[in-house]
């Protein structure tokens, strides 16, 4: 599965963020990939900004880049 393309500046919270959006996919009853595509958006994206706090996605960001992230992963 992977994880979406970004440039890496930080990777400072980038597990927190995973943990937190799994966390939030698992109440949204996702299933186990689109939980892992989830989760994996919101680690990605942290890496994106250095520092844990400013690194975390708004929702906006979020979704945009899940809707980025083609699910066809060969």
């Amino acid at each position: 599965l992977g994880a979406p393309p970004v440039v890496a500046i930080d990777t400072t919270g980038a597990g927190d963020a995973f943990h937190g959006a799994f966390a939030a996919g698992l109440a949204l009853n996702l299933s186990w990939i689109e939980l892992l595509r989830y989760a994996s958006v919101a680690g990605a994206f942290c890496c994106s900004r250095m520092g844990a706090r400013p690194g975390l996605p708004s929702l906006s960001e979020h979704q945009n880049l899940l809707a980025s992230w083609p699910t066809n992963h060969d």
